[in-house]
């Protein structure tokens, strides 16, 4: 069974990564709650974030999916994927060294 990576920020799409794991679609708040528009993360940068995660999960040797630390992981790509980072050697790299 592939692992199910789920923080959703709200409603969650799920969407297969070429890893074999899923890592749902995030809907982020632009600067300006008021003007209430969202940024969607598509297929592609879901894949990347997916690889990132598993990667970056598998070199700190965390295996409970449920642990904080995984937690804190996939929020530091995704805010680094929002910043505008799509590779994910240097989200895993910069995920890894925020958690140390």
């Amino acid at each position: 069974m592939p692992r199910t990576f789920n923080f959703s920020l709200g409603r969650s799409v799920f969407l297969p990564s070429a890893a074999g794991a899923c890592l749902s679609a995030y809907r982020v708040p632009f600067s300006n709650p008021a003007e209430r528009e969202q940024e969607i993360f598509g297929p592609d940068t879901v894949a990347v974030l997916a690889v990132a995660l598993e990667d970056a999960v598998r070199q700190l040797r965390l295996v409970d999916r449920n642990d904080p630390a995984v937690t804190m992981i996939a929020k530091t790509i995704i805010e680094l994927a929002r910043r505008g980072e799509r590779d994910p050697i240097r989200l895993r790299d910069q995920a890894i060294q925020s958690f140390r």
